[in-house]
Parts: C-alpha cells; structure tokens; sequence
C-alpha cells in the first residue's frame, strides 16, 4: 500500500473510532509518522498531506566572477582546502559560498590533489587555554631546510611570538629568544615545553638556567608528559604546516611568520587571522583593568 492510500485507510479508520494502536499495526505505519500525520489531519490539512510531492533536484550553487577568481588565487598561491577558503570569504569578506562548491570549483579548474591513503583521526576533543598571554608553548625542530628553529607559540590565538633558526639547539639560544619575545610581547603566565635538554635537567631534576630565567620574569615552565607529543600538538602543526607551506614565501623565515600571523586564516580559530585573536584579547584585558 502506498503513502497515499494508507493516509487514506487511516482517516477511515479514525472516523470509525480505531484505536491509534490499532491503526498503526493494521497499516504498519512507524509511530512518529503516524502521530505526524494525525497531527496534519487534526488541523484539517489532508489535502496538502496527500498532495505532497517530492522536492526536484537542487539548484547549483553559482559563483561570481570575482569570488571564482579569489578562490583560484588562494589555492594556486598558498594550497588552501575548501573549508578553510570557505571560512576565510565568511570572517573577512562577508561572502559564503558552501565548501564542497568550492571542492567542485577546484576539480572544475583541475587544482585539486586527491589523496592516495586513507586519512586518520586522533578523536575530537580539544584542549587549549581560554585566553592569549595564559600559555605559550615552545619547541625546537630539525626543519628540512635550513638549520635547527626554536619557535614559541601561544596556544589559544596560535600566535607566533617568536621563531628563529640558529646554528645551533641550545639553551643559551632558547633563553636569548625567549628573553627577546618577552620584552616585545610581555610575558605569559606558562611556558610548555617538551623535555628536551635545552629546556629541562632530566638527570638531577635541578632547575636549569632556562627555567630560572623564566622564573624571575614570573612565568612558571611546565614540561610534557614523556611519549606523549600530542600534548605540544599545536606547535607540532606548526612545524607540520611550516615545512609544507614555507615555498609560499620561497623559503623567507621571517616572511612567513609573518604570512602566519596575520595573512593566513586559521580554523581552530573560526578562520581568523592568529594577529586578530592575539591583541584583540590583550586589548580586551587591558581595557577590563
């Protein structure tokens, strides 16, 4: 029996007193729809609920010029994915085009870079401080060119508060860096670091001269969990997107630093720019005393 035909038995069955039980069961309707559709006869709406018709198939989401030119600059300059093109035509031009569109523009055009194993996922939850200036984390990286980089990086706003590379990994470097970036930007109320030896004395336990240092400027340093690299994972992207995205600046460090702060929109932060998130919140911390 069709749709039609049971909306049908079931109002003659209602007018003859069946019980709501007993319609269900005679016509082998699911309870939400049968409660639906009484709900629709009850407000004397039968003739729309039988006329029903299915929607045809959706129109194509089109893109103007302008937007279709902006898309294909970005993904030929700098790689960016559909979501974070979407996001970023949202936050910062007042356009929204979907995403998958965007996927179809980027095939259209023949820019797209299928992938050739399956992705992999480490679970949904995420962890980061509430507030710029609450936290930086800091960590040195045997990049593929050049030598080895120090970089500290605010984990709510993903900020670079400073990234050098030096000839090489040392504490007296990682103090000299530290000591630079806290007299442009002040000083956060934690430092986290992995236990490398630039950072912490795993043998004695004593304090070592970079967590002295940090102490007398009244920031406490604290050390990850041993084998657990996820815990600095948002400085690990930022190596991660460092080493695949530094041809966009032809291998300029402090250019892309800069291309990082403020001209790449970032999704952990609703597609902002981490320049926006970084001084609106000392802005905003300034301004409440």
């Amino acid at each position: 029996m069709d749709r039609d035909n049971k909306i049908a038995m079931m109002l003659l069955k209602l007018r003859e007193g069946w019980s709501d039980i007993d319609i269900r069961r005679e016509l082998n309707i699911p309870e939400s729809t049968y409660f639906l559709w009484k709900l629709r006869i009850n407000k004397g709406e039968y003739a729309s609920l039988v006329n029903k018709r299915k929607p045809g198939p959706k129109a194509r989401y089109t893109i103007g010029a302008n937007d279709s030119r902006r898309i294909q600059i970005w993904r030929k300059a700098y790689r960016w994915g559909p979501t974070k093109i979407e996001g970023h035509l949202d936050v910062h031009h007042g356009v929204h085009i979907p995403h998958n569109r965007i996927y179809q523009l980027i095939k259209e055009k023949n820019l797209n870079s299928p992938i050739t194993r399956e992705r992999r996922t480490w679970g949904r939850t995420r962890w980061e401080r509430q507030h710029s200036m609450s936290l930086w984390q800091g960590d040195w990286k045997d990049v593929l060119i050049g030598n080895p980089m120090l970089t500290f990086y605010d984990d709510h706003s993903r900020f670079v508060a400073a990234s050098k590379k030096f000839d090489e990994a040392t504490m007296e470097n990682a103090i000299r860096l530290v000591a630079q970036a806290f007299r442009r930007y002040g000083t956060p109320e934690q430092i986290l670091t992995d236990n490398g030896s630039q950072f912490r004395n795993n043998l004695s336990g004593q304090l070592t001269d970079f967590e002295l240092f940090c102490e007398q400027q009244g920031v406490q340093v604290i050390h990850s969990t041993v084998k657990r690299p996820t815990t600095c994972g948002k400085i690990e992207n930022f190596h991660g997107c460092y080493e695949a995205e530094i041809w966009v600046t032809k291998g300029d460090h402090g250019k892309f630093v800069r291309y990082w702060n403020y001209r790449r929109p970032c999704g952990a932060i609703g597609y902002k720019y981490p320049a926006e998130v970084f001084y609106s919140d000392r802005k905003a911390l300034t301004n409440s005393g």
